[in-house]
């Protein structure tokens, strides 16, 4: 399938989720974030959820993160449109937030964090194969962050859907993922 068709299919099916679905599956995926094995993180990156695209929310999973590696650094990106480029910049409970033009928060001003030095990256998507590769909004923003990443930082997609078929326009820009968490189990690919 075309990405174009799976993005379609797939937020269709994020639109048809109610509150009390979109209740019991973030429950499910933090319980079985819990379960994956990853080494000590001092620095994340999350993605924060926009308005009204029933996103998987992060919420919990950075907080137990941070519980479970202390000291470490999280990270939230922000949307550079005039380059279609992401950066990271430290995130916490006093960290001002603006809303950009797709419904997503950003943190107000800051300095860039260096790509380099992140461990973990939750990557959003709106769905994924079973090689790990993702199907995005279609700007291409994570797969080019993620080019500028360490090749030992650990993305990890989270879905409330199962893989979709095979992502057949698939190109050399397309970063794949190490594991994708899904409410009944984690995926992992090479």
């Amino acid at each position: 399938m075309l990405k174009k068709d799976i993005r379609k299919k797939y937020i269709e099916k994020r639109r048809s989720l109610t509150s009390s679905d979109l209740a019991t599956l973030n429950d499910l995926l933090f319980i079985r974030f819990q379960q994956a094995r990853l080494p000590f993180i001092e620095v994340l990156h999350r993605y924060l959820p926009a308005a009204g695209r029933n996103e998987p929310m992060t919420d919990a999973i950075a907080a137990w993160l941070g519980c479970m590696n202390p000291g470490m650094i999280e990270l939230i990106p922000k949307a550079d449109a005039s380059g279609n480029v992401l950066s990271s910049f430290a995130y916490d409970e006093n960290t001002i937030l603006e809303t950009n033009f797709w419904g997503i928060p950003e943190p107000v001003g800051g300095v860039p964090f260096d790509a380099s030095r992140i461990d973990l990256v939750l990557v959003p998507l709106l769905a994924f194969d079973d090689r790990g590769y993702r199907v995005g909004y279609g700007k291409g923003y994570y797969d080019r962050f993620l080019a500028t990443c360490r090749k030992d930082c650990i993305k990890v997609g989270l879905s409330f859907f199962g893989p979709a078929e095979n992502i057949d326009d698939i190109n050399e820009y397309d970063i794949p993922l190490n594991l994708c968490i899904t409410p009944d189990r984690i995926h992992e690919f090479e």
